[in-house]
Protein backbone atom coordinates (compact mmCIF):
# COMPACT_ATOMS: atom_id res chain seq x y z
CA UNK A 1 0.00 0.00 0.00
CA UNK A 2 2.68 2.40 0.73
CA UNK A 3 4.76 1.76 -2.43
CA UNK A 4 1.02 2.41 -4.14
CA UNK A 5 0.97 5.78 -2.61
CA UNK A 6 4.55 7.06 -3.64
CA UNK A 7 3.77 5.84 -6.93
CA UNK A 8 0.93 7.81 -7.09
CA UNK A 9 2.89 10.68 -5.59
CA UNK A 10 5.87 10.72 -7.92
CA UNK A 11 3.00 10.31 -10.95
CA UNK A 12 1.15 13.38 -9.60
CA UNK A 13 4.47 15.52 -9.20
CA UNK A 14 5.34 14.83 -12.61
CA UNK A 15 2.68 15.35 -14.30
CA UNK A 16 2.23 18.79 -12.08
CA UNK A 17 5.93 19.74 -13.50
CA UNK A 18 4.84 18.61 -17.29
CA UNK A 19 1.86 20.73 -16.90
CA UNK A 20 4.10 23.97 -15.37
CA UNK A 21 7.00 23.29 -18.39
CA UNK A 22 4.10 23.27 -21.54
CA UNK A 23 1.96 26.33 -19.81
CA UNK A 24 2.44 29.78 -21.85
CA UNK A 25 3.38 32.66 -20.59
CA UNK A 26 1.03 35.21 -20.73
CA UNK A 27 3.90 36.79 -23.59
CA UNK A 28 4.30 34.14 -25.16
CA UNK A 29 0.80 33.68 -26.18
CA UNK A 30 0.15 37.02 -26.90
CA UNK A 31 3.14 36.69 -29.36
CA UNK A 32 1.94 33.63 -31.52
CA UNK A 33 -1.52 34.89 -31.50
CA UNK A 34 -0.10 38.23 -33.22
CA UNK A 35 2.22 36.34 -35.56
CA UNK A 36 -0.62 33.77 -36.39
CA UNK A 37 -3.14 37.10 -36.77
CA UNK A 38 -0.86 38.36 -39.46
CA UNK A 39 -0.31 34.84 -41.50
CA UNK A 40 -4.08 34.82 -42.47
CA UNK A 41 -4.59 34.60 -45.42
CA UNK A 42 -8.27 35.99 -46.45
CA UNK A 43 -10.40 37.75 -43.99
CA UNK A 44 -12.29 41.54 -43.06
CA UNK A 45 -9.85 44.23 -41.25
CA UNK A 46 -11.13 47.28 -39.78
CA UNK A 47 -9.13 50.40 -38.46
CA UNK A 48 -10.07 53.41 -37.25
CA UNK A 49 -7.97 56.25 -35.37
CA UNK A 50 -8.57 59.72 -34.37
CA UNK A 51 -5.87 62.28 -33.55
CA UNK A 52 -5.74 65.56 -31.62
CA UNK A 53 -2.23 67.75 -32.03
CA UNK A 54 -3.22 71.01 -29.84
CA UNK A 55 -0.44 73.62 -30.30
CA UNK A 56 0.05 76.91 -27.95
CA UNK A 57 -1.13 79.61 -30.47
CA UNK A 58 -1.11 82.65 -27.88
CA UNK A 59 0.39 85.67 -29.57
CA UNK A 60 0.36 84.15 -33.34
CA UNK A 61 -1.45 85.97 -36.18
CA UNK A 62 -4.99 84.73 -36.90
CA UNK A 63 -4.28 83.40 -40.42
CA UNK A 64 -1.05 81.23 -38.50
CA UNK A 65 -3.76 80.13 -36.04
CA UNK A 66 -6.38 79.13 -38.46
CA UNK A 67 -3.86 77.62 -40.29
CA UNK A 68 -2.30 75.41 -37.49
CA UNK A 69 -5.93 74.43 -36.86
CA UNK A 70 -5.91 71.81 -39.83
CA UNK A 71 -3.76 70.02 -38.34
CA UNK A 72 -5.32 69.59 -34.52
CA UNK A 73 -8.25 67.10 -35.00
CA UNK A 74 -7.76 64.09 -37.92
CA UNK A 75 -9.63 60.85 -38.38
CA UNK A 76 -8.53 57.84 -40.23
CA UNK A 77 -10.86 55.05 -40.90
CA UNK A 78 -9.21 52.11 -43.26
CA UNK A 79 -11.66 48.89 -43.84
CA UNK A 80 -9.99 46.35 -46.27
CA UNK A 81 -11.61 42.73 -47.91
CA UNK A 82 -9.02 40.59 -48.41
CA UNK A 83 -7.53 37.09 -50.30
CA UNK A 84 -3.65 36.92 -50.54
CA UNK A 85 -3.83 33.48 -52.50
CA UNK A 86 -5.95 34.96 -54.81
CA UNK A 87 -4.15 38.65 -54.77
CA UNK A 88 -7.46 39.96 -54.38
CA UNK A 89 -8.25 42.94 -52.25
CA UNK A 90 -10.51 45.93 -51.20
CA UNK A 91 -9.76 48.97 -49.16
CA UNK A 92 -12.24 51.67 -48.34
CA UNK A 93 -10.07 54.66 -46.87
CA UNK A 94 -11.50 57.34 -45.28
CA UNK A 95 -9.90 60.61 -43.95
CA UNK A 96 -11.00 63.93 -42.65
CA UNK A 97 -9.44 66.83 -41.05
CA UNK A 98 -11.01 69.87 -39.35
CA UNK A 99 -12.31 71.51 -43.04
CA UNK A 100 -10.99 68.71 -45.59
CA UNK A 101 -12.39 64.97 -46.40
CA UNK A 102 -11.33 62.48 -48.37
CA UNK A 103 -12.35 59.22 -49.14
CA UNK A 104 -11.90 56.44 -51.93
CA UNK A 105 -11.73 52.34 -52.34
CA UNK A 106 -9.04 50.63 -54.19
CA UNK A 107 -9.73 47.46 -55.63
CA UNK A 108 -6.89 45.30 -56.86
CA UNK A 109 -6.71 41.84 -58.46
CA UNK A 110 -3.01 40.86 -58.87
CA UNK A 111 -0.90 44.09 -60.31
CA UNK A 112 -3.98 45.85 -61.21
CA UNK A 113 -5.60 48.31 -59.30
CA UNK A 114 -9.26 50.44 -59.55
CA UNK A 115 -9.27 53.19 -57.66
CA UNK A 116 -12.73 54.72 -57.53
CA UNK A 117 -12.76 58.53 -55.71
CA UNK A 118 -15.19 61.36 -56.21
CA UNK A 119 -11.69 63.06 -56.55
CA UNK A 120 -11.95 61.99 -60.29
CA UNK A 121 -15.01 61.45 -62.01
CA UNK A 122 -13.92 58.18 -63.37
CA UNK A 123 -11.87 54.80 -62.74
CA UNK A 124 -8.58 54.41 -62.18
CA UNK A 125 -7.01 51.47 -63.76
CA UNK A 126 -3.48 51.30 -62.72
CA UNK A 127 -1.33 48.31 -64.00
CA UNK A 128 1.92 47.42 -61.48
CA UNK A 129 0.57 47.83 -58.08
CA UNK A 130 0.90 52.07 -57.89
CA UNK A 131 -1.76 53.97 -56.27
CA UNK A 132 -3.17 57.52 -56.33
CA UNK A 133 -2.21 59.45 -53.74
CA UNK A 134 -4.15 62.46 -53.25
CA UNK A 135 -2.96 65.95 -53.26
CA UNK A 136 0.07 65.27 -55.22
CA UNK A 137 1.37 66.29 -59.11
CA UNK A 138 0.66 63.19 -61.96
CA UNK A 139 4.67 63.10 -61.71
CA UNK A 140 4.03 61.60 -58.51
CA UNK A 141 2.09 58.83 -59.03
CA UNK A 142 4.76 56.67 -60.17
CA UNK A 143 7.25 54.82 -58.21
CA UNK A 144 5.84 55.45 -54.97
CA UNK A 145 8.25 54.78 -52.16
CA UNK A 146 8.70 52.16 -49.45
CA UNK A 147 10.55 51.17 -47.09
CA UNK A 148 12.62 48.18 -48.14
CA UNK A 149 12.36 45.22 -46.71
CA UNK A 150 15.21 44.94 -44.65
CA UNK A 151 14.02 48.32 -42.80
CA UNK A 152 10.75 46.96 -42.42
CA UNK A 153 12.20 43.96 -40.67
CA UNK A 154 15.07 45.88 -38.78
CA UNK A 155 11.59 48.10 -37.74
CA UNK A 156 9.89 45.35 -36.74
CA UNK A 157 12.76 43.55 -34.29
CA UNK A 158 12.93 46.97 -32.61
CA UNK A 159 9.28 47.24 -31.74
CA UNK A 160 8.85 43.42 -30.80
CA UNK A 161 11.92 43.93 -28.49
CA UNK A 162 9.96 46.08 -26.16
CA UNK A 163 7.17 43.41 -25.24
CA UNK A 164 8.48 40.90 -22.70
CA UNK A 165 6.66 38.85 -19.64
CA UNK A 166 6.52 42.02 -17.35
CA UNK A 167 4.17 44.28 -19.80
CA UNK A 168 1.79 41.41 -20.75
CA UNK A 169 -0.70 40.70 -18.86
CA UNK A 170 -3.57 38.12 -19.69
CA UNK A 171 -6.75 39.89 -17.80
CA UNK A 172 -10.16 38.52 -17.52
CA UNK A 173 -12.27 36.21 -20.28
CA UNK A 174 -15.27 37.71 -21.35
CA UNK A 175 -17.90 37.89 -24.36
CA UNK A 176 -17.16 40.70 -26.72
CA UNK A 177 -19.25 41.95 -29.49
CA UNK A 178 -17.92 41.89 -32.79
CA UNK A 179 -18.66 42.16 -36.47
CA UNK A 180 -19.39 38.44 -36.81
CA UNK A 181 -21.75 39.01 -33.58
CA UNK A 182 -20.79 37.87 -29.70
CA UNK A 183 -17.42 36.12 -29.43
CA UNK A 184 -15.38 34.49 -26.09
CA UNK A 185 -12.14 36.31 -25.48
CA UNK A 186 -9.25 36.91 -23.43
CA UNK A 187 -8.16 40.05 -22.79
CA UNK A 188 -4.70 41.33 -22.82
CA UNK A 189 -3.49 44.29 -21.79
CA UNK A 190 0.16 45.69 -22.19
CA UNK A 191 1.68 48.95 -21.03
CA UNK A 192 4.82 50.55 -22.10
CA UNK A 193 6.66 53.61 -20.43
CA UNK A 194 8.27 56.70 -21.80
CA UNK A 195 11.59 55.19 -21.17
CA UNK A 196 10.94 52.23 -23.43
CA UNK A 197 9.02 53.79 -26.21
CA UNK A 198 10.79 57.27 -26.80
CA UNK A 199 14.03 55.30 -27.64
CA UNK A 200 12.00 52.98 -30.04
CA UNK A 201 10.49 55.90 -31.44
CA UNK A 202 14.30 57.33 -32.06
CA UNK A 203 15.84 54.23 -33.56
CA UNK A 204 12.85 53.92 -36.19
CA UNK A 205 13.47 57.35 -36.91
CA UNK A 206 17.07 56.24 -37.77
CA UNK A 207 15.89 53.19 -39.72
CA UNK A 208 14.08 55.06 -41.98
CA UNK A 209 16.77 58.02 -42.79
CA UNK A 210 19.17 55.60 -43.59
CA UNK A 211 16.70 53.82 -46.22
CA UNK A 212 17.83 56.54 -49.24
CA UNK A 213 15.49 55.83 -51.86
CA UNK A 214 12.45 55.82 -49.58
CA UNK A 215 13.94 59.22 -48.12
CA UNK A 216 14.13 60.91 -51.06
CA UNK A 217 11.13 60.14 -52.80
CA UNK A 218 9.25 61.14 -49.54
CA UNK A 219 10.91 63.83 -49.24
CA UNK A 220 10.35 65.23 -52.98
CA UNK A 221 6.55 64.05 -52.37
CA UNK A 222 6.21 66.20 -49.32
CA UNK A 223 8.15 69.25 -50.89
CA UNK A 224 5.01 68.35 -53.96
CA UNK A 225 2.22 68.68 -51.66
CA UNK A 226 3.34 71.69 -49.52
CA UNK A 227 4.19 73.73 -52.65
CA UNK A 228 0.78 73.03 -53.97
CA UNK A 229 -0.64 74.00 -50.51
CA UNK A 230 1.29 77.01 -49.70
CA UNK A 231 0.28 78.32 -54.11
CA UNK A 232 -3.45 77.79 -53.04
CA UNK A 233 -2.61 79.77 -49.72
CA UNK A 234 -1.12 82.95 -52.48
CA UNK A 235 -4.06 82.84 -54.91
CA UNK A 236 -1.84 81.41 -57.86
CA UNK A 237 1.18 83.47 -56.62
CA UNK A 238 4.48 81.65 -57.79
CA UNK A 239 5.77 79.96 -54.80
CA UNK A 240 7.99 77.27 -54.36
CA UNK A 241 9.50 75.12 -51.18
CA UNK A 242 13.45 74.54 -52.01
CA UNK A 243 15.16 74.29 -49.14
CA UNK A 244 12.71 71.87 -47.76
CA UNK A 245 14.33 68.63 -46.21
CA UNK A 246 12.54 65.48 -45.15
CA UNK A 247 15.60 64.27 -43.38
CA UNK A 248 15.81 67.72 -41.68
CA UNK A 249 12.06 67.31 -40.41
CA UNK A 250 12.56 64.09 -39.33
CA UNK A 251 15.71 65.16 -37.22
CA UNK A 252 13.67 68.39 -35.82
CA UNK A 253 11.18 65.57 -34.62
CA UNK A 254 13.76 63.55 -33.05
CA UNK A 255 14.35 67.11 -31.25
CA UNK A 256 10.88 67.09 -30.29
CA UNK A 257 10.66 63.95 -28.93
CA UNK A 258 13.51 64.86 -25.93
CA UNK A 259 11.40 67.40 -25.26
CA UNK A 260 7.92 65.82 -24.43
CA UNK A 261 6.63 62.83 -22.33
CA UNK A 262 4.64 60.20 -22.93
CA UNK A 263 2.38 59.98 -20.26
CA UNK A 264 0.79 57.40 -21.26
CA UNK A 265 0.76 54.12 -23.64
CA UNK A 266 -1.64 51.28 -23.32
CA UNK A 267 -2.26 48.47 -25.96
CA UNK A 268 -5.30 46.34 -25.50
CA UNK A 269 -5.76 43.04 -27.15
CA UNK A 270 -8.91 40.65 -27.21
CA UNK A 271 -7.26 36.92 -28.28
CA UNK A 272 -10.16 34.30 -29.18
CA UNK A 273 -10.24 30.82 -28.67
CA UNK A 274 -8.75 30.45 -32.16
CA UNK A 275 -5.60 32.36 -30.99
CA UNK A 276 -6.39 34.84 -33.25
CA UNK A 277 -5.94 38.99 -32.04
CA UNK A 278 -9.97 39.54 -33.31
CA UNK A 279 -9.78 43.08 -31.45
CA UNK A 280 -6.73 45.52 -29.92
CA UNK A 281 -7.16 49.03 -29.18
CA UNK A 282 -4.59 51.71 -28.59
CA UNK A 283 -4.44 54.79 -26.44
CA UNK A 284 -1.29 57.41 -25.99
CA UNK A 285 -1.18 60.84 -24.91
CA UNK A 286 2.00 62.79 -25.25
CA UNK A 287 2.71 66.28 -23.33
CA UNK A 288 5.41 68.65 -24.87
CA UNK A 289 7.41 70.89 -22.89
CA UNK A 290 7.27 73.94 -25.51
CA UNK A 291 6.93 77.85 -24.68
CA UNK A 292 7.39 79.08 -28.36
CA UNK A 293 4.05 80.11 -30.19
CA UNK A 294 3.10 77.69 -32.50
CA UNK A 295 5.22 75.06 -31.25
CA UNK A 296 2.91 71.45 -30.00
CA UNK A 297 1.61 71.15 -26.21
CA UNK A 298 -0.32 67.88 -26.39
CA UNK A 299 -0.78 65.09 -28.43
CA UNK A 300 -3.93 61.84 -27.88
CA UNK A 301 -4.13 59.22 -30.66
CA UNK A 302 -6.69 56.41 -30.36
CA UNK A 303 -7.25 53.53 -32.83
CA UNK A 304 -8.69 50.54 -32.72
CA UNK A 305 -8.52 47.51 -35.15
CA UNK A 306 -10.48 44.59 -35.76
CA UNK A 307 -10.29 41.66 -37.41
CA UNK A 308 -12.95 38.98 -38.30
CA UNK A 309 -14.04 36.24 -40.87
CA UNK A 310 -10.60 35.25 -40.68
CA UNK A 311 -9.02 32.82 -43.40
CA UNK A 312 -12.77 32.52 -44.27
CA UNK A 313 -13.83 32.67 -48.61
CA UNK A 314 -14.06 36.06 -49.18
CA UNK A 315 -16.48 37.38 -52.22
CA UNK A 316 -15.19 40.89 -53.52
CA UNK A 317 -17.63 42.47 -55.68
CA UNK A 318 -15.35 44.26 -58.44
CA UNK A 319 -16.31 47.16 -60.60
CA UNK A 320 -17.54 46.78 -64.18
CA UNK A 321 -14.31 49.06 -66.00
CA UNK A 322 -14.93 49.85 -69.45
CA UNK A 323 -13.75 52.43 -71.99
CA UNK A 324 -16.46 54.77 -71.03
CA UNK A 325 -16.03 54.99 -67.00
CA UNK A 326 -12.57 54.26 -66.73
CA UNK A 327 -9.22 55.66 -67.93
CA UNK A 328 -5.57 54.55 -67.92
CA UNK A 329 -2.61 56.26 -65.36
CA UNK A 330 -0.99 57.56 -68.14
CA UNK A 331 -4.08 59.20 -69.69
CA UNK A 332 -5.19 60.57 -65.68
CA UNK A 333 -1.53 62.10 -65.89
CA UNK A 334 -2.08 63.78 -69.55
CA UNK A 335 -5.74 64.97 -67.47
CA UNK A 336 -4.63 65.96 -64.58
CA UNK A 337 -0.17 67.41 -65.29
CA UNK A 338 -0.85 69.94 -62.76
CA UNK A 339 -2.07 67.28 -60.15
CA UNK A 340 -5.59 66.98 -57.88
CA UNK A 341 -5.98 69.64 -55.25
CA UNK A 342 -7.73 67.23 -52.43
CA UNK A 343 -8.60 71.11 -50.26
CA UNK A 344 -10.93 72.36 -52.78
CA UNK A 345 -11.61 68.74 -53.51
CA UNK A 346 -11.76 69.14 -57.62
CA UNK A 347 -8.78 69.00 -59.95
CA UNK A 348 -6.61 71.51 -61.20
Amino acid sequence: MKKTVIVLVIISLLLAWSAGCSTKSDYQVYMEASERTDAVARGKTEISMTMQLKFNKEGLPGDVSDGLEMFEDMTFELRSQYDRDKEESLNKIFVKTKDTGFDAKVYTKGDVSYVITPLIPKIVVIDGGELIHPGLAAKDLENMPALSQESLDAIEKVWKSLYSDDNVSALEKIVLDTPEGSVKATRYEMNMSDEQLKPAIKKTMEIAMQDSAFMEGIGDIMRSAMEDYARDLADGDEFTIEDFSFEEALRSNMDTIENSTIKTFTQTAFIDRDNYIIEERFNMDILYHFNEAGTPDAYSMEMVIRNWDLNRDQEIYFPEVTSENSMTLEKFKEENSDGINMFKGETD
